[in-house]
């Protein structure tokens, strides 16, 4: 699902009264310019085959009349011209806020890195005000200047978006969103006109993208969010960035789903295929012995009878990735994760699966998305023999270097390797992979695999298939057949991230309708709790029926999506639920949006209230306004003892109406432990290990229609 968080990342500045650029400083800088050579634009390299930008750089762009020039000083001359073949501009990109200014554009042939030519990284760290960056760019020197024949670069400061919306006048604070960063020097420094979709940087990792301000360097901030396609046309300022931490919770699953290069596996286990088999060279047959610790992400899969099966590895400390037709027949409770072991027969770590998730468009029969991550039912530790896997982001052609770790097969029909194996191994284009394979095995090779190949006699075996394949330190991909690319399953994970926010606050009352006893034994849930004033809660959202009837709550995350509880929507439809922003009363105001798309999460459970969470799309743009704001996904684990707030118009009391008014209660958070033991042991079971308990006193809480209203801390 990267591709949507990947192209959210970044947003804009540059730079009036700049240094120039000596020799080669900024490596990674990019010249976006016409066909008739003409610069419009800054981008960036992120790797290989992309670069990123300003969506309003490209909206009106087509692949065939932009130019993408790597390793260029100055406009007039130097660089390599290089045609593009991909536009992604950042689907909830709106043109008139200039929310979501971000676009990728893929290159036609692989960049060749050099001195002058580098990648820049992406940084995931919540950047506030008062830090120090540098923006760099060909954009006019001055109002009504010509562009910079040299690059420019400027060191500017971050503000915070409050203080930003200050120094700007009532129409134009507007354009400074939750997830755009604003910058400043003093008047006559900052960005113009040209320098759009360029970086805003702190060393080598990227913050911003050059996005709009006032032109140019008049003493307004800076916005990373929006410049002009038209050198000559006016565009507002304020370096406005968008912040890449605030999409986290966005990516949970999904962006352990797409592990760059996913190397799906040649042979499937359990499967007699030997017409298949024979067609592949052999795969890790002709290996050699790896020591302790040499490869510590690697992780034995096995049965609870302590049978290997498969292979995994570490991403962080609670969760290991594997192949889903490794894991698509099995359960967590007969599935165990052996991590720090060197051989099968000793040693290791056995711990219990808490979770499976299988990539949701995963297909059997042809391979497609081989890709699931397993939890573990406690933190694992880490050791010299214990350690994760990065995950790659980089686009991985032919002829690359890669190494590949397992306990599969020795041979074909010969017993597993008691001690793990390794083998280095060089990635095959696909086309190249293609023509080695029968015309019928050729359809598995799909664009997001990847194929290695050594020499008859060397490969992975049944046993291999779910182990990394790896650069370094960094999955590139896993064993299925072929090797999966991660960057390429972005778009399909996109909203079963959304679907993983961290303590899914799973509420515990179901409507009375469908389960009355439930509700009857719930203490209420906002009971005793206050009205709220008019913007007070602007992310908060009531879903109706066409008949204008509340029946859950839900909150905004961006200019597109709204969030609730599945238990609200599984028997809905985008035909018949209405979503309402900017309330404060059930009885009048707010907006009514149509509804698009209803996602509930792929392992809702009726009975047990598992993963109950949905996304909701809506069929217009959401407008933000001081009564309509989106709320971030908070990413840290949250323990008993935290300080939140619920806010909803559900009942206020058992059996007593709604509240007309939206009423609001801070509530305590309890360990999961603790909230069992305050239920009946039927109850309890729905208290799952992703979900919240919170409790105040008795009369205060939340009641039916509450449902799908978000628990926050400050605007998380």
């Amino acid at each position: 699902m990267i591709r949507q968080v990947c192209l959210v990342v970044l947003l804009c500045t540059v730079g009036v009264f700049s240094r120039k650029c000596c020799c080669w400083t900024i490596p990674s800088h990019v010249s976006l310019r016409s066909v008739a050579n003409s610069h419009f634009c800054g981008a960036f390299i992120v790797n290989n085959r992309w670069v990123v930008s300003a969506a309003h750089c490209t909206i009106n762009r087509t692949p065939g009349n932009t130019r993408i020039i790597v390793g260029a000083l100055q406009l007039s001359s130097g660089g390599t011209n290089m045609a593009t073949a991909r536009i992604e501009n950042h689907p909830n990109y709106n043109g008139n806020t200039l929310a979501n200014d971000i676009c990728a554009l893929q290159t036609s042939a692989n960049i060749g890195f050099s001195n002058t030519v580098q990648p820049m990284a992406m940084g995931s760290n919540h950047v506030g005000g008062g830090v120090g960056a540098t923006a760099a760019g060909w954009g006019r020197i001055g109002t009504n200047l010509p562009l910079a024949n040299t690059l420019q670069w400027l060191n500017v400061q971050t503000l915070t978006n409050a203080d930003c919306r200050a120094r700007h006048n009532i129409i134009n604070r507007q354009f400074v969103h939750d997830n755009t960063i604003c910058t400043f020097t003093r008047q006559g420094e900052g960005m113009c006109n040209g320098d759009s979709g360029s970086a805003l940087f702190v060393g080598n990792t990227a913050i911003g993208v050059v996005s709009w301000g006032i032109p140019c360097a008049q003493g307004f901030p800076d916005n990373f969010a929006r410049s002009g396609i038209k050198a000559e046309r006016p565009y507002k300022r304020v370096s406005v960035l968008l912040r890449l931490f605030k999409m986290i919770r966005q990516v949970c699953l999904i962006a352990l789903l797409c592990v760059a290069g996913v190397f799906s596996r040649t042979i499937e286990d359990n499967v007699d295929d030997s017409d298949w088999y024979a067609n592949w060279e052999g795969f890790i047959v002709g290996g050699q012995n790896a020591a302790a610790g040499q490869f510590p992400h690697s992780v034995s899969l096995r049965s609870t009878a302590n049978s290997h099966f498969c292979g995994a590895f570490v991403v962080n400390n609670r969760w290991v990735v594997s192949a889903a037709h490794c894991t698509i027949n099995r359960s967590p409770g007969n599935t165990r994760i052996i991590v720090g072991a060197l051989q099968l027969s000793s040693g290791g770590t056995n711990m219990a699966t808490a979770r499976i998730e299988n990539h949701p468009n995963y297909h059997g029969p042809s391979l497609a998305n081989d890709v699931c991550a397993l939890q573990t039912s406690a933190n694992i530790a880490f050791s010299n023999t214990v350690q994760p896997l990065s995950m790659g982001s980089t686009h991985i052609g032919g002829g690359a270097q890669a190494t590949a770790a397992g306990w599969g097969r020795i041979g074909h029909n010969l017993p597993l390797a008691n001690t793990l194996q390794w083998l280095n191994v060089q990635t095959l284009t696909n086309a190249d992979c293609r023509n080695r394979h029968s015309a019928g095995n050729a359809a598995r090779v799909h664009d997001n695999t990847i194929c290695t190949f050594t020499r008859q006699g060397e490969g992975m075996c049944n046993g291999d298939s779910g182990s990394a394949l790896f650069i370094g330190s960094s999955a590139i991909g896993i064993v299925s057949w072929v090797f999966s690319k991660v960057h390429k399953m972005i778009r399909e994970v996109c909203l079963i991230a959304l679907l993983c926010v961290a303590g899914v606050f799973s509420r515990t009352l179901e409507s009375p309708e469908t389960d009355p006893a439930w509700a009857a034994n719930w203490e209420g849930f906002i009971v005793g709790g206050q009205n709220a004033v008019s913007g007070q809660f602007p992310h908060v959202v009531s879903l109706r029926s066409t008949a204008n009837s509340h029946f859950c709550g839900a909150f905004i995350v961006n200019n597109r999506w709204v969030v609730s509880a599945a238990h609200c929507t599984i028997s809905r439809n985008p035909g018949n639920t209405w979503i309402v922003v900017g309330a404060l009363q059930l009885s009048s105001g707010g907006t009514n949006v149509g509804t698009s798309r209803i996602e509930n999460h792929p392992d809702y459970s009726g009975i047990t209230l598992a993963n109950d969470v949905c996304a909701l799309q809506t069929q217009n743009t959401i407008t933000f306004s001081n009564t309509v704001q989106p709320l971030s996904m908070g990413s840290t684990h949250i323990g008993g003892g935290a300080q939140a707030t619920a806010a909803g118009w559900g009942r206020i009391g058992h059996n007593l109406p709604l509240a007309n008014t939206l009423q609001w209660l801070n509530v305590q958070t309890i360990t999961n432990e603790d909230c069992r033991n305050r239920h009946s042991a039927i109850n309890a079971l729905r208290v799952h290990d992703n979900t919240i308990c919170t409790f105040t006193r008795q009369g205060e809480g939340m009641c039916n229609g509450d449902s799908g209203s978000a628990l926050f801390i400050g605007n998380s």
